[in-house]
């Protein structure tokens, strides 16, 4: 994958690219010159925190290309240049928990350009209750939700039955703005919950909505 979008040649056969080792695992320089032009770590050098664009990846822990501590390290190195952007880890490997993970990235390019106002002032166009992550999780979550304005909110978690298991925003003001929330998988009187679907319902003016997550154990 990164070699035809690096390093592509049509008359190299059988694969059409030129890889940046040899049969004997020996760097080939110039290719890997090529390569390091288009590392992530190295385009973050000349970035800024106002020039940065909007950045999220994430990645399985038991990713079958061993990709997991890349991707640890390309966050680190990231906040140590002060850009801001989004990281999820998740159990599973590189192709778990696909419709999970979809929703939560294209919520992440629709927050980034959905409203000119989010880039110049920072204040989302309309509240919004993200998914929350990692989702399946353990032992905490992150629930995260968008305000537009000063306003009231209630955020609770459900089980199945409808029972309630926490207030995690009991009728509070909040201003307007990017939020999150931690649960972590205790109820209110905090014993571990269950493992076991649960729903968190945000409430904010007239706005409800509700999205699920699964807690494992």
């Amino acid at each position: 994958m990164f070699a035809g979008s690096f390093s592509p040649n049509l008359d190299n056969l059988p694969y059409y690219v030129d890889f940046p080792l040899n049969a004997f695992g020996d760097l080939i320089t110039d290719r890997w010159l090529r390569w390091k032009e288009h590392d992530p770590a190295v385009l973050a050098e000349a970035l800024t925190p106002l020039t940065a664009p909007a950045i999220y990846f994430d990645c399985g822990t038991n990713d079958g290309f061993v990709l997991h501590p890349f991707n640890v390290s390309f966050d680190a190195h990231l906040s140590m240049l002060g850009i801001d952007h989004e990281w999820r880890s998740y159990m599973g490997d590189h192709g778990s928990l696909l419709s999970q993970r979809f929703p939560i990235s294209l919520n992440f390019i629709d927050d980034s350009m959905h409203d000119l106002s989010v880039a110049t002032d920072s204040v989302p166009g309309r509240t919004r209750l993200l998914q929350a992550y990692p989702n399946p999780f353990n032992p905490q979550t992150t629930i995260a939700f968008d305000l537009p304005e000063r306003d009231s909110v209630t955020l609770r978690v459900f089980d199945m039955s409808g029972r309630l298991v926490k207030n995690l925003i009991g009728a509070e003001e909040y201003i307007p703005g990017y939020h999150e929330v931690v649960w972590n998988g205790r109820d209110d009187t905090g014993r571990q919950a269950a493992s076991g679907t649960y729903f968190y319902r945000l409430e904010a003016g007239s706005f409800q909505e509700t999205n699920r997550m699964i807690l494992i154990k």
